[in-house]
């Protein structure tokens, strides 16, 4: 880098009009290319980390601004001899402004590593994070988690199935189309439940397996992977009850600290 910079020394220069000028234009862009490549640097070797996301669409969006920041990038020229070509390079220089490709990788780049952080919330989080969290969420009105005992799909802790299974009552839900006052024994149908697998992958597999009887006699309600979790909610909430509880859900066990 200096060495670079001593080429563009205004002693390198005899004339103290134009020549030095150009110098001066060809030093600031320097320095503004630097911080330019630093910042393409930095967010290169952010994207490049393997660490799982909420949002995989934030990696590419990352990438895009990196690629357009490099398009945008001036190249410092080599002075002309024709004092009218001179001048136009020279205010070609004192205006470029990578204020906007530097802003957008550093949006980018945080907005990829807040997802990462989301996603740490919810890899296997304990069965005392999740209750604490559902009760957080607007008309959720009892949580109950499942043991061994008394799961209702006997899977908690066998091959494949979850860690942890919390179930969760909602006032959204007309009290009579259940038939008990037991959480657990209304199971999804009382508000819905949270599913909690050792790997993103069994929880895919749980939710595609219950995907079967979507629209059926059998369906269960809406669910939906986040993590290793699957959230799922009662299939006697209405359509735009199910998307709000779900949301919410989602934005409680990923929400981060303050």
């Amino acid at each position: 880098m200096r060495q670079q910079r001593r080429r563009l020394n205004l002693d390198d220069y005899k004339d103290s009009g134009i020549r030095a000028e150009f110098c001066e234009a060809a030093a600031s862009l320097f320095d503004k290319n630097s911080i330019l490549d630093k910042a393409i640097s930095d967010g290169e070797a952010n994207a490049k980390k393997n660490d799982n996301a909420i949002n995989n669409d934030l990696k590419p969006a990352l990438e895009n601004a990196i690629t357009q920041a490099k398009k945008n990038k001036v190249k410092i020229k080599d002075m002309p001899t024709e004092k009218s070509k001179v001048k136009a390079i020279i205010d070609e220089m004192k205006v470029v402004d990578y204020s906007s490709a530097l802003t957008g990788i550093k949006t980018a780049s945080d907005a990829l590593d807040k997802s990462r952080q989301q996603y740490a919330l919810v890899d296997v989080p304990d069965e005392s994070y999740v209750i604490s969290c559902l009760k957080t969420v607007p008309n959720i009105t009892s949580t109950e988690a499942a043991t061994e005992d008394n799961d209702p799909n006997d899977h908690l802790n066998k091959k494949g199935g979850y860690t942890s299974d919390v179930y969760f009552s909602s006032d959204l839900v007309d009290k009579d189309e259940l038939f008990s006052d037991s959480v657990i024994e209304n199971g999804t149908d009382g508000g819905g439940s949270i599913e909690v697998y050792k790997t993103e992958k069994d929880a895919k597999a749980r939710e595609k397996y219950i995907s079967r009887f979507d629209g059926g006699v059998l369906s269960a309600g809406t669910h939906k992977v986040v993590g290793t979790v699957l959230i799922r909610t009662s299939e006697y909430l209405n359509a735009t009850q199910q998307v709000e509880l779900e949301a919410n859900i989602e934005a409680a066990l990923t929400k981060l600290p303050e």
